[in-house]
């Protein structure tokens, strides 16, 4: 497993300073990547005139996973998403099969969401 510090940056949430956490084995089975980050509010910017400042994102995180299924189905996987970064919110889920010659199919599902916070406009 290795892990690292992580700095993002948006206009609405501003800084954010968190962690990076990957690791798997063989880079083949219970491969994952997860990273999150607290939000600072410093250096907002680009706000529309109808947004309350300091109204960010206190937390935000994003996480991978996948795993090899070669023992149902040779040269398959699965995989998740799950992540609430940058005002969205996603979780996704699929299956992937190679073929011989390493071409791929895909089948997912994901849903998406944008929080009312994002859209609310400022209180009186």
């Amino acid at each position: 497993m290795k892990a690292r510090p992580s700095l993002w940056y948006n206009g609405y949430d501003g800084l954010k300073v968190g962690a990076h956490l990957n690791g798997g084995y063989m880079n083949t089975i219970h491969v994952f990547d997860a990273t999150a980050w607290f939000s600072t509010g410093l250096g907002q910017a680009y706000l529309d005139s109808n947004i309350t400042k300091n109204n960010y994102n206190t937390f935000s995180f994003l996480l991978n996973y996948k795993t090899s299924t070669s023992h149902f189905i040779k040269k398959s996987a699965v995989y998740a998403t799950l992540k609430s970064l940058d005002g969205l919110e996603s979780g996704l889920i699929g299956f992937e099969k190679k073929s011989n010659n390493d071409k791929r199919f895909t089948a997912r599902f994901s849903v998406f969401d944008k929080p009312k916070r994002m859209a609310n406009s400022k209180t009186q």
